[in-house]
């Protein structure tokens, strides 16, 4: 297990994610005839201790710092934190901003040196991702996040899944994928294929995730948002390369090794070739693709047949190509455990929120 070198702070959400949250109790957590830590946390703890430095970030407010310790004591956890900042220090509760500017003040730390990791998705993703921080959304139940698009780095629905997630905080962020995509000379309808791209992927992870496959939902969402980095870009400079081949060169270029293959492998004639898509994220890119005309969503075939008509001198070999993609449909949809016909169906539905 490697460790990234460049965060060099954890904060984390308290109840929740440090430690369970039990409704029929009120007052101060120190003060509960029970308490327990989420499970999985002691174990992740450890492996990280020495790795980070590590502290709590609550809005707690009926529990001060040293009540906040005292408690994590209980279950003895508090020997892992170096600062607990709560409500009653900050005078500030996530999402403010402020609170972020305060923990920075305090612990000495530039954005980019923080990582958050907490359940909710709003308080603690959404507030660390706009205060500049890495995030980390611990998901027990496995939702999709709303929009279909992830501001943070890496999702866990185990605590124990945390260390190997603290390898993916290199992904780039939204805001990084779209200036990329424009430096290349990106369309607004050209964003608009890509985000839709990596709204299908991400959601087909999601679905995959919950059926107990090993698959990161955020790398195929960027692995989406960045698989035509090079399509306008190889027209510009008049090569001979293709642009998934163009779009991996430059990928590479900025470290992203694993963006870098699903960009090789989700053109169509990669199918039944050395550049097949081998990964799960390479799959759902590829296949969330061929459903993604434009900005609609829109069956296989008309995909194909979009295809066929913007590209007459590849038909053939784009229709050849037709059994390959109904294969990985029924792979998808059969490890997400949904039946073949019903997948466009459902992607239709989560597209719309339902």
């Amino acid at each position: 297990m490697s460790y990234n070198d460049k965060i060099t702070t954890l904060a984390f959400d308290w109840g929740g994610t440090l430690m369970a949250e039990d409704r029929q109790f009120s007052g101060a957590m120190v003060n509960w005839p029970a308490v327990q830590a989420v499970a999985g946390v002691p174990e992740t703890l450890q492996a990280l201790k020495g790795h980070y430095r590590m502290v709590v970030v609550t809005n707690a407010a009926e529990s001060d710092s040293a009540q906040v310790r005292a408690a994590l004591g209980r279950v003895k956890l508090d020997s892992f934190f170096s600062h607990i900042f709560t409500y009653n220090e900050v005078k500030a509760r996530k999402p403010d901003p402020q609170f972020f500017r305060v923990v920075e003040n305090a612990l000495g730390a530039a954005p980019h040196q923080l990582a958050m990791i907490g359940d909710s998705f709003w308080t603690d993703i959404a507030g660390a991702c706009q205060a500049g921080w890495k995030a980390v959304w611990y998901n027990p139940y496995g939702v999709a996040c709303p929009g279909l698009t992830p501001p943070h780095q890496a999702e866990l629905v185990h605590m124990s899944g945390l260390p190997e997630a603290l390898n993916h905080l290199h992904l780039p962020d939204l805001q990084t994928c779209h200036l990329w995509c424009l430096e290349q000379g990106f369309s607004f309808a050209a964003w608009q294929h890509v985000s839709l791209v990596a709204a299908i992927a991400y959601q087909m992870a999601v679905w995959l995730r919950s059926s107990g496959l090993k698959v990161d939902p955020i790398l195929a969402q960027r692995g989406g948002l960045l698989h035509d980095l090079a399509k306008i870009t190889v027209t510009r400079i008049g090569t001979d390369a293709s642009h998934a081949e163009v779009g991996a060169s430059l990928l590479r270029e900025r470290g992203q090794l694993e963006l870098a293959e699903i960009t090789l492998r989700h053109m169509i004639q990669s199918m039944g070739t050395d550049d097949e898509p081998g990964t799960w994220e390479e799959k759902l890119v590829h296949f969330a693709d061929k459903l993604a005309e434009g900005s609609k969503l829109v069956e296989l075939d008309e995909r194909l047949q979009a295809l066929v008509e913007r590209y007459p001198e590849k038909a053939s070999l784009i229709l050849q190509r037709r059994d390959n993609l109904v294969l990985l449909q029924e792979e998808i949809a059969r490890a997400a455990g949904i039946p073949p016909g019903k997948l466009f169906s459902k992607l239709k539905a989560a597209l719309k929120g339902n």
